[in-house]
């Protein structure tokens, strides 16, 4: 009798170990999976989320680069307005030092006429 119960007791709580294993390792088994799609659920976010954000940012980097170019050509078209500035007043200068010798040569001419006359 004393044999039989011991061999019962035993399986019972061979038994009993078995289940507290299997139900440890099915609770660990679920978390892993609850992790596991929390974590690939994750990062499908992510991922889209990053995709849109690529896309912002080659937006924004192609309205940059449009707004630098305009940039760019607007320094070269004031360059080449000051550029033209300079040469009209090079230009005009040129002309009122050929007026003033023009003048002081007729003056001199007429200077000369004169003291001829007299």
């Amino acid at each position: 009798e004393r044999k039989t119960k011991s061999k019962k007791n035993k399986r019972n709580y061979q038994e009993r170990e078995r289940d507290k294993d299997a139900k440890k390792s099915r609770e660990v088994n679920q978390t892993h999976i609850r992790f596991a799609t929390l974590h690939w659920i994750r990062n499908g976010e992510e991922k889209k989320r990053l995709q849109r954000d690529k896309k912002l940012q080659n937006k924004a980097g192609k309205r940059n680069m449009k707004r630098k170019e305009r940039g760019k050509e607007r320094k070269i078209k004031e360059k080449v307005k000051q550029k033209r500035k300079e040469k009209k007043k090079k230009e005009q200068k040129k002309g009122r030092k050929e007026e003033k010798k023009e003048g002081r040569k007729e003056g001199r001419k007429k200077g000369r006429k004169e003291e001829r006359k007299e």
